[in-house]
């Protein structure tokens, strides 16, 4: 089976399979169409930004609230979101209070 490209589809991958806003990302560089994106940290306003959002509209809501809070969200597809929610859920950030570490003396 494949599509209209001949390009393979099915249980396996293949188009079809990527995050539907990823083709946007490609688009940038149309010499390199299957380019993948450079990895880009996450800053503490987009953590915050999608706990906000799930919050809100609740987990798997993804393209929401990538749309309501797209100003913060520059270059992240749904499936950056979703992946980085399970990530933070899977390791939680640990809060280090001012004066904790080393004790002089």
């Amino acid at each position: 089976d494949g599509d209209a490209n001949g390009h393979e589809c099915g249980a396996e991958g293949g188009p079809g399979k990527a995050n539907r806003h990823s083709k946007v990302l490609r688009t940038m560089d149309a010499s390199m169409p299957h380019a993948r994106k450079r990895r880009q940290g996450w800053t503490e306003e987009e953590e915050e930004s999608i706990k906000a959002g799930v919050e809100q509209y609740g987990v798997g809501e993804w393209l929401k609230i990538l749309e309501v809070h797209d100003v913060v969200f520059v270059n992240r597809t749904t499936m950056d979101l979703k992946d980085k929610w399970r990530n933070m859920q899977k390791y939680p950030r640990v809060e280090i209070e001012a004066g904790d570490g080393a004790e002089a003396g």
